[in-house]
């Protein structure tokens, strides 16, 4: 039989389990269907099947503090084994799925990839419930694609004060994660980036809070009432972006069982009423070719929010046209798509001829004369005749540089061993980092030169022949003539050894 551990307020005979030894005990003696239960069994994300689902990091903490379990417990101690019992594992131990769980505010848990499945699938054994996907965007994956995922959680003030009035604690919404959402749109506010506005007391450490969403990680206060940020109105645009968005979590499920053929259905009925793929791209703001590639390729995505701005501006419900179905959305009247086509200005063809022949004399390189008039190098390779010899002279005087750099380390060096020499000390890297004004960084050109030195005196030991090999034989044979000037100075009979360039 299965221990089910309820959260608390409704605990089921006994108390809940409030250590990692009691949780780890219990859950070695159940028989699960999958795995054994975990102490986060049975405990599920609050507003599920709702626009105001949980989100699967927000879950986490939730199930955590519930627990009594700090989240790093879980994610250390529990998760990993869950893991393992389902033959998951990564080929790297650094990539469990435990692995940099919080970085980004758990971005990664809550996306449309590969690292949101994983996640998913773990946290659902842990916890014997079913559809925890639809806390995150796995089920858009198909449809469309692009970075929805804001990298810091951002929270809606009025929101987490109407879960503490209603006695329950408050939590963090997938919604608010959407990066094309910046309201709430509930409230008309927009949304904040917590910021802790409590002043004249100490900080607690990273690890030293509980770590919970909808509490401030610096002083925990409950719905970051410690906040001196207000948050502004949202304009009508903003506040329809955000129903649409809310609508498509309500409506995940059935999008997902839809599939992606529908919607191509539906878009391609708004281009015969509408004058065609290219009025369509043109209004919202669409190349042309991408939204017929698009209408033509079943494998191929759209960006999340250029269906959004083609919902915009052609009035219709986002959630219903992923399901295939036109339907009007009589709050986008009048919107205007958020993303803006690149604008090509025309090309001065004669400015780029007399930029590139100046180039030769001042010393300026394509990529200069590129960005000074906001061309491509595509378009500068038009004018052969001038392009190459640029990026000839270019080369020249990059090599010549790099041969004044190697000239200069091998008389740093020689002058750096020579000191050495006349106090009667070793030519090693030790010495050399502590040889004043000619000291240099192990990781500098002038440390490969001189392992290469010690091997052209006859130091053994000296990791010369691999360096040797990436400076060429001019190099080599420069720095054997150093080293042949510097053996006297030394003093010691060596051997010279032989270095060969590949």
């Amino acid at each position: 039989m299965i221990p089910v551990l309820l959260r608390s307020g409704h605990r089921s005979g006994g108390s809940a389990v409030r250590d990692l030894a009691n949780a780890s005990r219990l859950w070695r003696e159940a028989d699960g269907p999958v795995v054994p239960a975990t102490p986060l069994y049975g405990i599920p994300p609050r507003g599920a099947g709702t626009g105001e689902v949980e989100s699967l990091f927000s879950h986490l903490l939730t199930l955590s503090y519930e627990q009594r379990l700090s989240p790093r417990q879980v994610v250390s101690h529990v998760l990993p084994g869950v893991e393992e019992k389902l033959g998951v594992l990564a080929t790297c131990p650094s990539h469990k799925v435990g692995w940099a769980w919080d970085r980004h505010a758990g971005k990664e848990m809550v996306g449309m990839h590969e690292s949101a499945a994983r996640w998913v699938r773990v946290m659902e054994a842990a916890t014997g419930l079913t559809g925890l996907r639809f806390s995150t965007l796995l089920p858009l994956e198909l449809l469309t694609t692009g970075n929805l995922i804001t990298s810091e959680e951002r929270v809606c003030l009025d929101c987490l004060a109407a879960d503490k009035a209603s006695g329950e604690k408050p939590y963090g919404r997938l919604l608010w994660r959407l990066r094309p959402v910046t309201c709430c749109p509930l409230h008309r506010k927009r949304l904040l980036a917590p910021v802790c506005g409590r002043t004249g007391r100490a900080a607690a450490a990273d690890y030293g809070r509980v770590k919970l969403s909808g509490v401030c990680a610096s002083c925990g206060s409950i719905g970051h009432r410690c906040s001196k940020q207000e948050p502004g109105d949202a304009g009508p645009d903003e506040v329809w972006r955000a129903e649409q968005c809310l609508r498509v979590l309500a409506a995940l499920p059935s999008i997902e069982r839809s599939g992606p053929a529908p919607v191509r259905t539906a878009v391609r009925a708004l281009c015969s009423g509408r004058g065609a793929v290219s009025s369509l791209a043109f209004r919202a703001g669409a190349p042309k070719s991408v939204l017929t590639q698009w209408l033509k390729n079943e494998e191929w995505r759209l960006s999340f929010e250029q269906l959004l701005d083609i919902c915009a501006v052609e009035e219709v419900d986002l959630a219903e046209l992923l399901q295939g179905r036109v339907v009007a959305s009589p709050g986008a009247a009048g919107l205007a798509p958020s993303r803006v086509r690149r604008r090509r200005d025309p090309v001065d063809h004669e400015a780029i001829r007399s930029a590139l022949a100046l180039a030769v004399t001042e010393e300026r390189s394509v990529t200069d004369v590129a960005r000074a008039l906001r061309v491509d190098l595509a378009t500068l390779a038009k004018h052969r005749d001038l392009y190459v010899p640029v990026r000839e002279a270019t080369a020249r005087r990059n090599a010549a540089a790099e041969e004044a750099r190697h000239l200069a380390a091998i008389q740093k060096v020689e002058t750096m061993a020579s000191h050495l020499a006349e106090r009667g000390k070793r030519l090693t890297h030790r010495n050399a980092l502590r040889e004043g004004a000619n000291r240099f960084a192990p990781s500098s050109v002038e440390s490969v030169v001189l392992s290469v030195m010690r091997t052209a005196l006859g130091g053994r030991k000296a990791n010369g022949p691999a360096v040797a090999a990436r400076l060429g034989p001019r190099y080599l044979q420069r720095i054997s003539e150093a080293a042949g000037r510097l053996r006297p100075e030394i003093g010691e009979a060596q051997i010279p050894l032989p270095l060969q360039a590949d």
